[in-house]
């Protein structure tokens, strides 16, 4: 920075400065003897809405010397005419602006372009900018309402902190936010090699249930697992070590995790894959995928599946003794009598079925209490990564629109940086296909065309730019 500059620079914030106090002398003049916490309020939300006007005021400036400087150039003067001057309203992180651009026109072939537009990256139509839709795909991959995203980042364009009724103007539709989650670039994530591979690798897995709206089944199966390569203990709680994330509704589950697996280690250096779950007929075919894994049954199952077999402590004890020490026969001998000894016929039922899985999964059993050794925590993490966002509140989704949410999610849980990726992949093809699914044939050419959408034109963005 010139000195030139520097000057001009301290001279504006002095300027500003001197504006600020002016605005808040009925705060400074001690004669007001009003004491309250909402003058600390009114300083920071004034304070707040100057620099919200000079970050709006500075940006235009530049945005128009930027294409001044094109106007003015050579290049521009060989190759393009100026047609028209068109102005154009965004809603950016300091609140909406309205900047006039140059349209150009090729003198040999006649097409016009917006070089302005080209130059920053601004798709056209837009009218939220990409930094505010960014922020829409980041808070999403965390919340469970798109009206909730809308309404914390329209808090933010109107002021960083305001008490105005005003702020509720710049809430952002349900429909907008929709609109913004579907443009996402629809990606797996990609990760490097890891500098160690771990001789045991585990991976938990199990399924949630999401209502969607369309289809035979009022429900889809989503799968999800959990990668680790061991656990440690800080304080009184357990942490996952190398943890990796990833959920889907893609038939080609186990794939995709084999390819995780394969990008994130050296696959051969792996003795040991421990497959942990509820002992699902999906989840044990995971053990196909790898040369060298082994399944091994979630104890939680394992304990419930007992605990519904008998209530008394001693029984549990005598067959968890039995199961652990690969007692079968004795173990069925005693099933045999709690069948004969009970009256009920219900009762009996479920001790039967009960002592059934449990001797369906019993070498799984086995695997999890001599050769894995390690508790599965998948319900947790089914309850945290999946239910907390898909079905803590009553709302049905489309399949396809739940592809979208759960890679958004996917990303979030690996602490990925989704403002980043947002733009970094904001100019790739949008009809880029990253995930895998069965071949299927487009009739999309005999349906009725679908009625225009216009939540993100700029018809209700007149509307509040009005009432500000």
């Amino acid at each position: 920075m010139s000195i030139l500059t520097q000057l001009n620079v301290n001279n504006y914030l002095d300027l500003l400065q001197s504006q600020f106090i002016k605005s808040n002398k009925k705060i400074i003049d001690p004669h007001n003897q009003n004491f309250s916490i909402r003058n600390y309020a009114s300083l920071i939300e004034n304070l707040g809405q100057l620099f919200q006007e000079y970050c709006r005021d500075t940006f235009i400036r530049t945005l128009e010397e930027i294409d001044l400087a094109y106007e003015k150039s050579e290049i521009r003067k060989r190759d393009y005419y100026i047609k028209t001057r068109r102005s154009r309203t965004l809603v950016t992180v300091f609140g909406v602006i309205t900047f006039k651009r140059i349209i150009y026109q090729n003198r040999y072939t006649n097409r016009c372009f917006t070089y302005l537009d080209r130059k920053i990256g601004l798709p056209r139509w837009d009218t939220y900018d990409a930094t505010i839709k960014s922020m829409i795909c980041e808070l999403y991959a965390d919340q469970n309402s798109m009206i909730k995203v809308g309404q914390i980042i329209g808090d933010r364009i109107y002021a960083p902190y305001s008490t105005s009724l005003k702020r509720h103007q710049f809430n952002i539709s349900r429909q907008t936010v929709h609109n913004t989650l579907k443009s996402t670039l629809l990606t797996k994530q990609r990760f490097s090699l890891s500098q160690e591979t771990p001789k045991e690798l585990y991976i938990m897995a199990d399924e949630k249930y999401v209502p969607i709206q369309k289809g035979e089944t009022a429900k889809t199966m989503v799968k999800s697992a959990v990668i680790f390569e061991n656990i440690t203990r800080e304080h009184k709680r357990t942490r996952l070590i190398g943890k990796t994330i990833y959920s889907s509704v893609e038939t080609c589950f186990w794939e995709d995790i084999y390819d995780i697996v394969s990008e994130k280690y050296d696959i051969d250096k792996i003795e040991n894959i421990h497959i942990m779950g509820d002992g699902a007929n999906w989840i044990k075919s995971g053990t196909h995928q790898f040369e060298n894994a082994q399944f091994s049954l979630d104890k939680f199952h394992f304990k419930q599946a007992v605990n519904h077999i008998s209530t008394t402590p001693e029984i549990k004890s005598i067959l968890i003794s039995n199961i652990v020490n690969n007692q079968k026969s004795v173990f069925k001998e005693i099933i045999s009598a709690l069948v004969e000894t009970t009256p009920a016929l219900s009762r009996a039922k479920t001790i039967e079925d009960k002592s059934d899985y449990i001797l369906n999964q019993w070498s799984a059993i086995q695997a999890s209490f001599h050769d894995t050794k390690i508790g599965c925590s998948m319900e947790s993490a089914i309850s945290h990564n999946l239910a907390s966002v898909f079905t803590s509140r009553p709302k049905a989704y489309t399949k396809e629109n739940l592809r979208y949410y759960i890679s958004l999610r996917n990303l979030h849980l690996n602490n990925v940086d989704i403002r980043n990726h947002y733009l970094d992949t904001l100019n790739e093809p949008r009809n880029k296909k990253h995930y895998k699914e069965k071949e299927s044939f487009d009739f999309s050419m005999f349906e009725a065309k679908s009625s225009y959408d216009k939540s993100s034109r700029s018809n209700w963005v007149k509307g509040f730019i009005s009432k500000i």
